[in-house]
């Protein structure tokens, strides 16, 4: 009789405490991380794409390469035609130089010759004619000036398109833009890219982020930045708590997801939040927790 007693103890016991933890939590959610997907910028056959899923990448680590081919000769062809064109640019600013040098030159007659018109030592037959080579001189340098222009404007064009194609020869090979593991691969080598096909996905997992809901009465208790405790599974009975910031709260109440359970009965409309929690690995994406506020 003693031991069926003190055994209805021990039970009563357990379920005061299990009722006590399921109490405890403000609210329940699941993690989840902020995911990134990688398209192609170019088109081309797919060279190499030796990452695989779950490889651990830091940013700017290449992912796949695509063919370039056509780029990199496209390359070649524009760096030929702005050699040419320069070598152009040199020969008229040469010219120019040239013709600056004889304007000089004439300028000095044209202000003798005027002097010695006013003294009667020159004819208007001699002022005539120097004003006429210094007239072709000045006319012969805004010419080549303005052919330096046209080339100035042919050279920029040929950079342009240049940068333009060693671009495409840069995307060719596609980079990691974060540090981060690789959730899903979409592509394999041979297979066609296209500007915007979807070839990675790729996760930060250092800073998972725990989604829950909480009704309205627990939003006093809600404040970004403010840290929180976070709790996960240790196992069947027990809990580990890890430490959490509040990072985002709906400014709009919504209807509470059939998947998520609150502190309180299921009510109509919760507000979501955002709890950043730093990741030393023992958490995964999809993986249930909690969260107390205070």
């Amino acid at each position: 009789m003693k031991s069926t007693f003190l055994l209805g103890v021990a039970a009563l016991a357990v379920l005061v405490g299990c009722s006590s933890d399921s109490k405890q939590y403000d609210a329940f959610g699941n993690f989840e991380a902020v995911e990134v997907l990688v398209s192609s910028e170019v088109s081309g056959v797919v060279t190499a794409a030796p990452s695989e899923e779950g490889d651990l990448v830091a940013e700017g680590d290449v992912l796949c390469t695509i063919d370039s081919l056509q780029s990199t000769l496209k390359v070649s062809q524009l760096q030929g035609m702005k050699d040419a064109t320069e070598s152009k640019l040199g020969t008229i600013e040469a010219q120019i130089a040239v013709l600056v040098a004889q304007k000089q030159t004439v300028e000095k007659d044209y202000a003798r010759i005027s002097a010695m018109l006013k003294d009667g030592a020159a004819t208007q037959r001699d002022f005539d004619n120097v004003s006429g080579q210094l007239n072709v001189i000045n006319k012969q340098i805004a010419q080549a000036k303005s052919q330096l222009a046209g080339i100035n404007g042919e050279l920029k064009s040929l950079s342009s398109q240049e940068a333009q194609m060693s671009d495409l020869v840069a995307k060719a090979e596609v980079k990691s833009p974060i540090n981060g593991v690789i959730l899903d691969k979409y592509v394999e080598k041979g297979e066609l890219a296209v500007p915007g096909k979807q070839l990675f996905k790729l996760a930060d997992t250092k800073t998972l982020i725990l989604k829950v809901y909480v009704a309205g009465s627990l939003l006093p208790k809600v404040v970004v930045g403010k840290k929180v405790a976070v709790f996960i599974d240790k196992d069947a009975a027990k809990d580990q708590q890890l430490e959490g910031v509040v990072s985002w709260v709906s400014p709009q109440a919504e209807f509470t997801p059939k998947i998520i359970q609150t502190k309180e009965e299921r009510v109509d409309l919760v507000y979501a939040v955002k709890v950043k929690v730093a990741n030393d690995g023992r958490l995964k994406i999809g993986m249930p927790g909690s969260v107390v506020f205070e």
